[in-house]
């Protein structure tokens, strides 16, 4: 019992790891994705300025999009060409000054900095409850930010596979695969999962994806 919350608890932070050093992000059909992100802080105020870190994809630099809280409310809206892929995501955070850069703000990650909600590029209304555990903010969005918040549930549970195949058609379902894949062929700890099987659970549109055809290409080599 005690080895498997450990290898729970590894999971979990794996994934948690994963998201924050690849931050990648995905369209539908290669199209522009545009995004609004009001938030609401219901906590006393003590930061100025709301972030979204968005790291790269493909050939662009990572960005840093910075706008400021008024009374207690912010508002981030854009747009992000994700070139192929099936979902945005990115980083939500908060701060006192205006001028933090994207490196400056890799660095943090690799230092350990976790208090940043992930979050999917949709529109949606955060809402946070304590500058000091923005992780914890509550998230009322679309279909994406609802999976988003499913996977990281079965994660917590080790409810992998039946996440899978309740959600065959989501974007997150075919993340959630690639990154149990990468901590098993990248790490001393294997999972007891057949990936393939997992693979051909997702709908066609998920299979057909360029990210799904990577993800194919790269378990068949192995």
């Amino acid at each position: 019992m005690v080895a498997e919350c450990s290898l729970k608890i590894f999971y979990m932070k794996s994934l948690n790891f994963l998201f924050s050093l690849l931050v990648v992000s995905f369209t539908l059909n290669g199209q522009i994705r545009n995004y609004n992100i009001e938030g609401e802080i219901t906590s006393p105020e003590g930061r100025r300025y709301a972030y979204i870190f968005i790291k790269e994809i493909y050939e662009d630099p990572p960005r840093l999009i910075c706008k400021p809280i008024l009374n207690r409310k912010f508002d981030i809206t854009g747009d992000i060409d994700l070139k192929g892929k099936l979902m945005g995501t990115a980083l939500l955070f908060l701060d006192t000054v205006s001028n933090l850069t994207a490196d400056s703000f890799s660095s943090r990650l690799k230092n350990g900095y976790r208090n940043y909600r992930p979050i999917i590029l949709e529109d949606m209304v955060v809402k946070i409850g304590d500058i000091n555990n923005v992780d914890l903010a509550i998230i009322d969005g679309g279909d994406l930010s609802r999976d988003w918040d499913k996977l990281f549930e079965a994660t917590a549970s080790g409810k992998y596979e039946e996440f899978i195949m309740q959600n065959p058609d989501s974007p997150a379902s075919l993340y959630l695969i690639r990154t149990l894949y990468n901590i098993d062929s990248k790490t001393s700890i294997p999972m007891p999962l057949n990936f393939l099987r997992l693979f051909k659970s997702l709908s066609e549109r998920i299979r057909r994806s360029k990210e799904g055809m990577d993800l194919m290409l790269e378990m068949s080599s192995i």
